[in-house]
């Protein structure tokens, strides 16, 4: 399946601990169009008011992705896929760094409720509806 990630996608809710400890807001991916299989993948969060980036790669490889930074790399895939809602659930490895987990992220900051339902049905398929934390 091909999927249009370009732009810029709000982790609406996630297990990863960066994102749950609270002192780093509003995460946010920015994805590069493809070029010959890979493009750039940008981390965005506030913390203490001044915008952080973590910059890196991701290589498309089959329907899973490799993200490379300046010290590691990373797997990761997409489990659900809605470009006309504009949602989507990722699943990423464990790393040196960071546990497996699971994001959901959006076109827009926030859903309207019938796309999030639909959503929880797609978490409670996928057995992680109860795993993930809402970003505040």
């Amino acid at each position: 399946m091909e999927y249009d990630l370009s732009g810029k996608w709000y982790v609406l809710y996630s297990t990863f601990p960066m994102w749950l400890k609270g002192d780093k807001k509003n995460p946010s991916f920015h994805y590069g169009t493809p070029a010959n299989g890979r493009f750039s993948d940008t981390v965005e969060y506030e913390q203490k008011g001044t915008i952080k980036k973590i910059e890196g790669t991701d290589t498309i490889q089959g329907t899973t992705f490799i993200w490379r930074g300046k010290f590691i790399k990373s797997r990761w895939e997409i489990l659900y896929y809605n470009p006309k809602d504009g949602t989507a659930i990722i699943h990423f490895d464990k790393t040196l760094f960071t546990p497996e987990g699971y994001d959901v992220i959006s076109r827009e900051k926030t859903i309207h409720p019938t796309i999030e339902k639909e959503l929880f049905i797609h978490l409670h398929d996928l057995g992680i509806k109860d795993k993930l934390i809402k970003i505040q």
